[in-house]
């Protein structure tokens, strides 16, 4: 992304919550992203995936640029090439644990039946093999956030993006998560933005960017 400009008005007051930010990040990167609360770091994420236009700059993503596309367009880019994990694990509560890992190889196109197949796998790997005909809220947190990492790579995306993903669980259980996200990461090459308040985010991270007054400074990792 290059020279990223976004503000808010409330009616009276005009805040500027990203200044100018100018971001790369590369295919099997971690980069974790710190900030206080209302620093803007939720707002960064939402528009490097397309889902908060810019007030001005660009963000480009596979040699596409996420910018310029129409609303379907960028849609269709989240679909393939887009993972996201937040915070309270997000899973569809009507949809079993098998079926919302393989949501999104269904949303792009995959046969119901590879989409099962890739879940059950997946499930497999992220330790929750027996429980695909489970509900969400059948599991525990962490067991959840489990099932929302395998649906986060179940399509191999270019990019994961996470929003304070161990926010919500203990402290062993999210370094038992972690350990998880990272491992995948990494095995699948897959470039990641992680924002978080976490120490054990920032010992894995390649990069450790910290946004401060709308851009963002480099810290050591």
């Amino acid at each position: 992304m290059r020279a990223i400009h976004k503000a808010y008005d409330d009616g009276t007051t005009r805040q500027e919550v990203l200044a100018g930010v100018d971001l790369d990040v590369r295919s099997g990167e971690l980069v974790a992203l710190l900030g206080p609360s209302g620093s803007g770091k939720s707002t960064l994420l939402n528009i490097i995936a397309g889902l908060d236009p810019p007030d001005s700059g660009s963000v480009e993503l596979a040699g596409q640029s996420v910018t310029s596309l129409d609303e379907r367009s960028r849609t269709l880019l989240r679909r393939r090439d887009i993972g996201f994990v937040f915070q309270f694990f997000n899973l569809v509560p009507t949809l079993t644990v098998a079926e919302n890992v393989a949501l999104p190889l269904e949303l792009t196109g995959s046969a119901r039946a590879a989409g099962r197949a890739a879940a059950a796998s997946l499930l497999h790997r992220v330790g929750i093999a027996g429980r695909d005909d489970s509900f969400p809220d059948e599991l525990s947190g962490g067991e959840q956030q489990r099932v929302a990492i395998a649906r986060a790579l179940a399509h191999r995306p270019r990019l994961v993006l996470a929003d304070e993903p161990t926010g919500n669980l203990d402290h062993a259980t999210g370094q038992r998560v972690l350990d998880l996200l990272t491992g995948l990461v990494r095995e699948f090459d897959t470039a990641m933005l992680i924002a978080t308040h976490s120490t054990e985010v920032v010992a894995r991270a390649d990069r450790v960017l910290t946004l401060r007054d709308g851009v963002l400074v480099d810290t050591a990792a």
